[in-house]
């Protein structure tokens, strides 16, 4: 997406805006000249970034873009805007103008000598402009584009409006931007390049994605998600405003959860014109209106009596059914900002006595107090649960710390209580940051040991996703809660189980802690307590990553137990944990409904903190059945979701799965460069690097580069080695490791390896160690030459794949199958290999291996498959894609899931070596369904 202007996301990249953008490629492509397409919206919504893409697209075009931007200043000088657009022309065209019409252009544009007195010629003005646009369209189609037409004076209105519709059928295209707020009405683009011929392109609000995406590019990813959504919700979705909230939010250091949004005085400007034209009455109905969250229309009525319908009249306020709302949320901000405190703490005490919803009420309480007061303090609690409990920790969490400021000086343990609360709401919110200061708070204000203890343990999850450093934070904080513990078995329990689920450093010691918390618990009469569930978690996450197998068994009494007491964050929940070592062993069709049924609870919960995980997971999931596309746009929402909440260590895994996926796809440099990213972010001897490590092997292992393969792979290897890592199927990587080991002619090592995968993968039995251990064992042993005891084994990794369920494993044991017989002389039996391998590859969209596949195909000689044709059912997703339609639309179409229509443009691209829509279409213009 390219771009200009308000909407930027960084420089010529648009933002948010496919649909314009699609309407825009649309209009040009039309044939029929002249035509005109009139861009509208709001101020600051991006209608001249928009139209400054329709001229630059034209210049690709090669036609003739002439352009002017009126200002309010030039709308008093006449014919400015006229000498803007024609000005790269003139020098060209003037000296072959009729003279009359020469002399009135000169003179209008004040390029001659006017001081004779005489009267300018509007008819020869307009005659000249027909001939200048005339002149230069025979050469090129020409494009006149008038940016913020409603400012255009009125003399060039009129020079134009005579001109254009004039020009017949003259190859011209007008481009225009203008203000739906009341503003002039500038050139009249209906009446002057006729209205059959006119195309209204409406420019809405941003989404809060599209937004997000800009205030990152331009704000350095300084804003928290909560804080891009309340921007967006502030702006209205308006680019322009949204940028200067965020600047003025970057320039105080401030965060704007919880707190009035401090305007910056550009925005305040066009707002508060607007509220000085009511009256007192309806000043303070907006002030009342913009104090509450849900504005209901008898709660208003109650403080605010009249003036109500004022403000509707005025456009401030609207009703949508019983509810009160500002015509633009800007109107709120300004409404709200402009009153007095004094005034403000009136209407806050008045709604809370007037409302009665428990959050409404502590919002107003806390807004009207002026010092600490129990009962006050309570109800501000009271509120931010309640908040909690809707799914909206970003206003829990500054609910929870006003409840903290108000509650009185010598209550120790309610401000222990509520710093912890607010630590964990602003953890599930994405403010990872805020959250590590209140729990700092909480763990110096605690008034036991115990308490201190469970700020400990909340401060540990939250080390486990966010900390750079996190093995060493990590385990200092568990161990001295362990410390804190002593004396107290419950407890104790509760924190070994913490050190054996939190650890990334030492899998051994991780089935040392959680044997230990499950026999402590055995002593103690604490069944169906959390301390049970959290220690029958943390065993069964121990074993499984210690090569110990998968005890369902366990983790299902888990997720019964934990139905029944206070939830955890998602991506700390029995059900979740069930789905990621299940998919990890290969358990697809169990794992699935677990990790989508985690993820949308995440959205529904608002738990940004485990929104990024629980996408982690999914991109393992997708990349492993072969829904690549999908696993990308996971990987995306992973790297926005964990850096915009500031969680390091997940924030590396989105990146290393971003890596994998391109590692898959054969996108050399997009996997190198998120590996690199992924590694910048944590260490090589760290979790998670593995991610990187194993995508950057595998990348160059099919790129035929196996000494560097050699080297991630080992560094990989010894990585699992040293913190115990004992489940092949968890990492996948030792199938590529034997491969490049065998290409480097280190067989004994190999063999070494091979032993072991088949040793461990036998202790779980999943189909992947199966699969894969029999296919290494046939490359082994053909490397031995032991032909019919490999082509045993390659048979044996076939029948595993049916089991398995994973399309790019099975297609890499038929590349090898077919080599094999290449190699006994069965060309035949390679051929049919061979191409079936080619199938896989190219509906898969593996670029890279796809080649070497057509390669092997070559050295059989005869006829290679054509892998740049296009299959029927692609010619039809391209035809569709090509002729505007969306992915949702050609899926309804062709009666397919969006996630078949984005397998088949990967392998179209793949094909046609293309990497846009854009490109796709002129492809398919040129009339052939290959390269």
């Amino acid at each position: 997406m390219r771009v200009a202007g308000a909407a930027v996301g960084g420089e010529g990249w648009i933002v948010g805006r496919d649909a314009e953008l699609e309407g825009i490629e649309r209009f040009l492509e039309r044939r029929d000249v002249p035509r005109g397409l009139l861009i509208e919206g709001e101020a600051g919504i991006g209608k001249t970034t928009l139209l400054g893409e329709a001229a630059r697209r034209g210049r690709e075009r090669g036609w003739c873009v002439l352009s002017c931007s009126p200002t309010v200043p030039e709308s008093g000088l006449s014919f400015a805007a006229l000498g803007d657009l024609l000005a790269p022309v003139l020098t060209e065209v003037l000296p072959v103008l009729a003279s009359p019409r020469k002399r009135a252009l000169e003179r209008a544009l004040l390029i001659a000598d006017s001081s004779d007195g005489a009267l300018l010629d509007p008819r020869g003005i307009g005659l000249g402009v027909v001939d200048v646009l005339r002149l230069v369209a025979a050469r090129s189609p020409v494009v006149v584009a008038i940016d913020d037409d409603q400012w255009l004076d009125p003399a060039s209105a009129a020079a134009l409006r005579f001109a254009l519709p004039r020009l017949g059928d003259g190859a011209l295209v007008l481009l225009a931007a203008r203000r739906v707020d009341g503003s002039p009405t500038g050139l009249d683009v209906a009446r002057a390049i006729g209205a059959e011929r006119l195309e209204v392109l409406s420019v809405g609000e941003l989404s809060l994605g599209a937004v997000g995406h800009l205030l990152r590019a331009r704000s350095g990813g300084a804003l928290t998600r909560p804080d891009v959504r309340r921007v967006h919700e502030a702006s209205g979705g308006n680019p322009l405003f949204a940028l200067e909230i965020a600047h003025s939010l970057r320039r105080h250091h401030s965060s704007l959860a919880g707190a009035p949004l401090e305007l910056p005085a550009t925005v305040q400007h066009v707002i508060r014109d607007r509220l000085a034209q009511l009256s007192a009455p309806a000043q303070r109905v907006a002030l009342v209106t913009s104090a509450l969250a849900n504005a209901r229309l008898e709660v208003v009525l109650r403080v605010a009596s009249s003036g109500l319908e004022e403000a509707i009249d005025r456009d401030v306020l609207a009703l949508d059914g019983n509810r009160v709302r500002f015509a633009h949320p800007l109107l709120a901000s300004v409404a709200y900002a402009d009153a007095s405190a004094e005034e403000r703490r009136l209407v806050h005490r008045e709604l809370a006595e007037a409302v009665d919803d428990v959050e409404e009420r502590g919002r107003q309480l806390a807004a009207a107090a002026v010092a600490p007061d129990p009962e006050v303090a309570d109800a501000v609690d009271a509120a931010a649960a309640r908040a909690r409990a809707r799914g909206a920790p970003q206003m829990a969490a500054p609910l929870a710390e006003q409840a903290v400021a108000l509650t009185p000086a010598g209550d120790a343990q309610a401000t222990f209580d509520r710093l912890l609360r607010a630590g964990e709401y602003a953890f599930a919110a994405g403010e990872t940051d805020r959250a590590r200061r209140l729990l700092g708070q909480a763990d110096s204000a605690a008034p036991s040991r115990s308490a201190r203890v469970s700020a400990l343990m909340v401060t540990a999850r939250l080390l486990y996703s966010a900390d750079r450093d996190r093995d060493s934070t990590l385990r200092r904080t568990l161990e001295r809660a362990l410390a804190e513990a002593a004396g107290e078995p419950e407890l104790e329990v509760l924190c070994r189980a913490a050190l054996a689920a939190l650890n990334r450093w030492s899998f051994d010691d991780a089935v040392r802690d959680a044997g230990a918390a499950l026999a402590r618990l055995s002593e103690l009469d604490a069944r169906g307590t959390e301390a049970e569930v959290r220690t029958l978690k943390a065993f069964a996450y121990a074993c499984f990553y210690n090569g110990r197998g998968l005890n369902v068994e366990l983790l299902q009494r888990a997720i019964e137990l934990e139905r029944e007491l206070t939830q955890p964050h998602v991506q700390f929940r029995a059900a979740s944990l069930l789905g990621e070592l299940s998919e990890r062993a290969g358990r697809f069709a169990v794992a699935r409904p677990l990790i989508e049924a985690s993820y949308q609870q995440a959205l529904d919960e608002g738990d940004e903190a485990s929104l990024p995980d629980r996408a982690a997971f999914l991109v393992e999931l997708e990349l492993c059945v072969g829904n690549w596309a999908a696993a990308e746009a996971f990987a995306d929402e992973c790297v926005e979701f964990a850096s915009s909440s500031r969680q390091v260590v997940v924030h590396a895994i989105g990146e290393g799965r971003r890596a994998q996926v391109a590692a898959h796809t054969g996108r050399e440099e997009v996997a190198r460069a998120s590996a690199q990213r992924s590694l910048a972010l944590i260490p090589a001897d760290r979790l998670p690097a593995e991610l990187a490590l194993s995508a950057l092997g595998l990348l160059e292992l099919s790129l035929g580069n196996l000494t560097a393969a050699q080297g991630h792979l080992i560094t990989l290897d010894r990585l699992a080695n040293r913190i115990g890592m004992r489940e092949p199927a968890a990492w996948k990587y030792e199938g590529d490791l034997i491969e490049v080991l065998l290409g480097l002619g280190e067989l004994d090592r190999a063999r070494e390896l091979l032993e072991r995968l088949e040793q461990r993968g036998g202790v779980l039995g999943s189909a992947w160690s199966f699969a894969v251990a029999a296919r290494s064992r046939g490359l082994c042993l053909a490397a031995e030459g032991e032909i019919s005891a490999a082509f045993a084994a390659l048979d044996e990794a076939l029948a595993s794949h049916e089991q398995l369920g994973m399309p790019f494993e099975r297609a890499r044991t038929m590349l090898a199958l077919g080599r094999l017989h290449r190699r006994a002389k069965q060309r035949t039996d390679a051929r049919a290999a061979f191409s079936a391998a080619l199938n896989a590859f190219d509906h898969l969209g593996a670029r890279i291996w796809a080649e070497t596949t057509r390669g092997e195909l070559g050295r059989l000689g005869g006829r290679t498959p054509a892998g740049n044709t296009l299959t029927p059912t692609e010619a039809r997703v391209a035809t569709l894609v090509a002729s505007g339609h969306s992915n949702k639309a050609v899926a309804a179409l062709l009666f397919v899931s969006v996630h078949t229509v984005e397998a088949n443009l990967t392998r179209i691209y793949a094909k046609l070596g293309i990497h846009s829509r854009r490109e796709l279409t002129q492809r398919l213009q040129m009339g052939s369904r290959k390269l």
